[in-house]
């Protein structure tokens, strides 16, 4: 009988060692996982405010927060994904305003976002479409003049969507694509202004005529240096254009020229 006690003694103070060495594992679990979350940057709520701000401090956190929004960035558009999309460009517009750009990895992030950014400025539906235009918005005056290599990447799809009958979509084109000449001063944007003033659509040459006007009143003379061919391209096809709105601001365009390159003047109006 004493023996049995014994063991059961035993027994118990076994039982209580285990459950001791459980909750110290549990604890060291904790303690664990409270020092990811220490070192893990804040991920975006499951419903973002189009003000919304979320503080970048490292490239590391930037990395977390497009690997975060990854799949919900690149779902196919549908009634039951848009939303998500939606809320995936609302991320990275709340990033950009927290710093993101300040750091070099992010462009080359935005590139490889690049293709669902487009999908939903190409988007029919009004609010998702906006967003996108919003968030290149953000970015532009953020980057500046490293907004080039963006160019060739964004400023097709905006002069796509200026070929479009919807007004209401191309007011919004047109007005990312000053804030991006304004803000960016990109070079680059001349030669596709200058094609897209080649367009059959009246309404697309009348917005890149105004836009290239908004390039010559933005960017300094040495760095549209190596574009003067390009603007008098420009100018040649918008004087003799069939739609009057477009010869109007073509003629604002030489004014500009005039005013940039007086020694250029002769010899390039000469053969005309």
């Amino acid at each position: 009988c004493t023996l049995a006690i014994h063991d059961r003694t035993n027994s118990s103070y076994n039982r209580a060692d285990d459950i001791q060495d459980q909750d110290q594992l549990a604890s060291q679990h904790i303690a664990h996982q409270d020092s990811r979350r220490l070192h893990r940057p804040d991920m975006a709520p499951k419903a973002l405010a189009s003000d919304a701000k979320i503080v970048v401090a490292s490239t590391d956190e930037l990395q977390a927060h497009f690997d975060e929004l990854h799949a919900d960035l690149h779902l196919a558009e549908t009634e039951h994904t848009w939303h998500k999309i939606e809320q995936s460009l609302l991320y990275i517009q709340a990033i950009t305003r927290g710093g993101a750009t300040k750091f070099a990895d992010f462009v080359p992030l935005i590139k490889d976002a690049a293709a669902p950014i487009n999908g939903a400025l190409l988007s029919e539906r009004t609010k998702l479409s906006g967003t996108a235009a919003d968030v290149l918005n953000s970015i532009a005056p953020r980057l500046a003049e490293r907004f080039e290599p963006l160019v060739a990447v964004f400023v097709p799809t905006l002069l796509q969507i200026c070929a479009r009958t919807n007004k209401v979509a191309v007011k919004r084109a047109e007005k990312s694509l000053h804030f991006i000449v304004k803000h960016c001063r990109p070079v680059a944007v001349v030669p596709l202004l200058r094609e897209a003033l080649r367009d059959k659509g009246s309404g697309l040459r009348a917005v890149a005529a105004g836009t290239l006007v908004a390039v010559l009143e933005c960017t300094d003379r040495d760095r549209l240096g190596r574009r003067v061919a390009d603007v008098e391209a420009a100018i040649r096809s918008g004087a003799t254009d069939s739609n009057a709105e477009v010869r109007q601001i073509s003629k604002r365009l030489f004014e500009h020229y005039v005013a940039l390159w007086p020694e250029k003047v002769e010899a390039f109006t000469k053969p005309m």
